[in-house]
């Protein structure tokens, strides 16, 4: 008797818990759920996936921007832990370049998120990663925009710009096709991303008063010593520099060289080799670490 008295107890109980958990999200609306879990800043999240770019942008309303993917599967793990447990949209994805290294998260990653609208350059050839890729996109009815200097988007208070490539580069390295892309959260904190860009192209911004500086700076290609000369941090100007590196990385990632300039230039750095990913929140006036 006191088993059957016990169990519906519980029975009562259970119900009226989930009766008030459907009259809270009845009261609650979608922006305000968002905005619970953003506390109405902007997240930025460069991802822990090894030797491989990834970097989630979360705006206060709840729109995601991606920008690249990583190299294999943990890109899912990453962005399910950055992201509530019932979102399943990328509004953005920005494929910086079509190395596996920034490109295959892509792939697994279409299979489980919906993903609206997709950047890419204009002028990159495509190989077998992205025509996997685009059979997934197509099926899901994304948008695929292709992308040169001076194209802007804004997406709920993140003003993004394509600051490369104007035009066809002449060079058989994938590298030198990178996007280069400005983020600007509101009127105020910037970020810089430029995939894997060699020097040579880097040089030709500085020469051309492209609009590089930013408080934060994605260093390209994972430190390398083919990016990040002297004269491109000093047009940059960061405050912050975030590699995004594999630990114990083949390729010695990232280079002496780099860490010198920026060490010389008395720009903080950050690693994903070294701390995971790495959390940064801004009300657009600040930034800071979480």
């Amino acid at each position: 008797m006191r088993e059957s008295v016990k169990k519906i107890v519980i029975i009562i109980v259970a119900i009226a818990g989930l009766s008030f958990s459907n009259i809270l999200l009845q009261l609650t609306s979608q922006p305000q759920i968002e905005k619970f879990f953003t506390r109405g800043r902007f997240h930025i999240y460069f991802l822990n996936v090894g030797q491989g770019d990834a970097t989630l942008i979360r705006t206060p309303s709840g729109k995601n921007i991606l920008i690249d993917a990583g190299p294999d599967l943990s890109i899912l793990s990453e962005v399910g832990r950055a992201l509530p447990f019932y979102e399943r949209v990328i509004d953005l994805a920005i494929i910086t370049h079509f190395d596996q290294d920034h490109i295959l998260g892509f792939i697994p990653l279409s299979q489980r998120y919906q993903i609206r609208q997709v950047w890419k350059s204009r002028w990159t050839v495509e190989n077998d990663l992205w025509r996997i890729l685009i059979g997934n996109l197509k099926r899901q009815g994304t948008k695929i925009n292709q992308v040169k200097t001076g194209d802007t988007l804004l997406i709920d208070g993140v003003r993004l710009e394509i600051l490369y490539p104007e035009k066809q580069v002449a060079s058989n390295d994938s590298n030198s096709w990178s996007l280069v892309i400005k983020a600007q959260l509101g009127d105020g904190v910037s970020l810089l991303f430029s995939g894997d860009l060699p020097q040579a192209q880097e040089t030709m911004l500085v020469k051309q008063s492209a609009p590089l500086q930013a408080n934060i700076l994605q260093v390209g290609h994972h430190g390398s010593r083919t990016s990040s000369n002297l004269d491109w941090l000093q047009a940059v100007s960061p405050d912050l520099a975030v590699i995004s590196v594999g630990k114990d990385n083949k390729f010695g990632h990232p280079h002496f060289r780099t860490l010198r300039n920026l060490d010389l230039l008395n720009i903080k750095v950050l690693r994903t080799d070294k701390i995971g990913t790495i959390h940064l929140v801004s009300d657009s006036r600040i930034i800071w670490q979480e």
